[in-house]
């Protein structure tokens, strides 16, 4: 069940499955992951090369505090535009009251 009044306000796109719901009608690939994401078990080639991708990414140091320094450098950009954008919406605002 949705609950519509939590806001996460961590500017991502969040998505929750239930990996224990229905599966009726899902594609077998579809069923793989859900089992993956379930279990940490790989089941088919997918799930497999999947976790070898996880794993090198868990222990490649260099590569997280480069994903980490991005997502800083858009986190700033987003809040510079955000903040931008604000005060260019008042400016019309303003223009358009005086015209």
């Amino acid at each position: 069940m949705e609950d519509t009044k939590i806001h996460l306000q961590d500017k991502r796109k969040t998505v929750f499955v239930n990996i224990r719901g229905n599966r009726e009608g899902l594609q077998t690939n579809l069923v793989n992951l859900l089992d993956y994401l379930s279990t940490n078990q790989p089941t088919d080639e997918y799930t497999h090369k999947l976790q070898h991708r996880v794993l090198e990414m868990r222990d490649d140091t260099e590569w997280r505090e480069n994903y980490m320094t991005w997502e800083m450098k858009l986190d700033e950009r987003y809040e510079t535009g955000h903040k931008g954008g604000g005060e260019g919406g008042r400016t019309m605002q303003t223009d358009k009251k005086e015209a």
